[in-house]
Formats: C-alpha cells, structure tokens, sequence
C-alpha cells in the first residue's frame, strides 16, 4: 500500500502566480488545479520544476479567462522516495476520478498502482478527502 498526503491551498489568482506574493510556488512536486468560471477545468503536476514556472506555462492557455488555482503539495508519503512514477500515478488518479473538462490523459482509464491511497487536507474542493487505486480498476 501506498499511501500519499497532499496539502491543498488556494484561490490563487493570476497576480497571485505572477508576483508569487505568498511565496508557496517553490516547491519541486506537486499538484495543481485550474478553475474558470469556479469549475474545475484541468488538473496537473509539478515534478522537480517548481509552482510558479509550471503555472506560468499553463497561463498560455488560458489567461484570458481569469483563472483561479489551488497548488497542493505533498506531505507525506509511505513510499521510499517521491519518484516521478508515483507523482504520475497520483495525477491520473486524481484526472480519472473528477474528468476534468481540459485533462484528455487518464480520463478513459486508470493505469496507475492499484494499491495508491491519496489523503488531501486544507482547501481540497472539489476533490474528495480520499480516493484510492482500487476504486479505478
């Protein structure tokens, strides 16, 4: 079993990514969501490449639309070490069970570990608390 903690923070606006006023954008893994509107419309990742850049690309597609973005980090982990297999099972698992309008991999199927736990605390809507692997397959 695999278990994963990510600590969600948001509604962070555009000026928000581009001053990194709060000074959360630096962490090298983790997740993020993207909302117009206030509807989820894609979910992503951040392997050793922090927030703030990550954002930054993704505001190519969609800064006319005034986005809001919620950055969650992880916390905890039963695993080893954070590889980037696991942030990429985290990902898909998260895409394949809310379907967000933007994601197109991971929303058929779920090809990732079934025996992943994830656990997010702090400001996760509209994620559930818990999803797990076993749900997907």
């Amino acid at each position: 079993m695999v278990k994963v903690h990510i600590e969600w923070e948001g509604n962070y606006d555009l000026g928000d990514v581009l001053t990194d006023s709060w000074g959360r954008l630096e962490a090298g893994w983790g997740f993020y969501m993207i909302f117009v509107d206030r509807t989820l419309v894609k979910i992503g990742q951040t392997y050793r490449q922090d927030f703030k850049r990550r954002l930054e690309q993704q505001l190519e597609d969609y800064w006319r639309e005034l986005p809001t973005f919620k950055i969650g980090e992880i916390t905890w982990a039963t695993a080893e070490r954070i590889t980037q297999q696991l942030v990429d099972d985290v990902e898909c698992l998260l895409i394949y069970m809310r379907q967000p309008s933007d994601n197109s991999k991971c929303k058929k199927t779920y090809a990732g570990r079934g025996d992943l736990e994830i656990l997010n605390t702090g400001d996760y809507s509209p994620l559930r608390r818990a999803y797990a692997g076993w749900e997907a397959t």
